[in-house]
């Protein structure tokens, strides 16, 4: 893909992102930014989620799913993403979670993702369960 097409689709974001405050998750384990970074239809792409949290978890499960969007998992994992370096994450850290996407579209879109977390607050065994809204966008060359 041209590096313009690029171009234009990183400054169509640009003012939303910008609108996007990195707290807007509360002091719970939540996305830095709602947007995953945009992908080529019809292409298996690895992507990576940021999170942050108020307060450290643990026993983190991430599993991401979205409409004509094939989701495939790290072969360590296989039927879900974690953190990148363990599955545990600590107030102040920034953690990231991979997932490769293909996403079938035949038009550039912002296709809608779900993402949901399952984890423990470290303390108890009981699990919590918390789901976000990403965007990913599809640029199609």
């Amino acid at each position: 893909m041209s590096k313009f097409r690029w171009a234009v689709a990183v400054a169509a974001l640009a003012p939303m992102l910008a609108s996007t405050p990195a707290s807007a998750g509360g002091s719970g384990p939540h996305p830095v930014t709602p947007w995953v970074r945009g992908v080529e239809a019809h292409t298996p792409t690895w992507v990576d989620i940021h999170w942050q949290t108020g307060a450290k978890i643990c026993d983190a499960h991430v599993w991401v799913k979205g409409e004509h969007v094939d989701v495939r998992y790290p072969s360590n994992t296989g039927t879900y993403t974690s953190f990148h370096r363990d599955e545990m994450l600590k107030p102040g850290e920034v953690g990231r979670t991979a997932v490769a996407v293909t996403a079938h579209r035949d038009k550039s879109a912002f296709v809608p993702l779900e993402a949901t977390l399952i984890y423990t607050n470290c303390k108890s065994d009981k699990a919590k369960v918390k789901g976000f809204r990403l965007t990913l966008p599809v640029i199609v060359s």
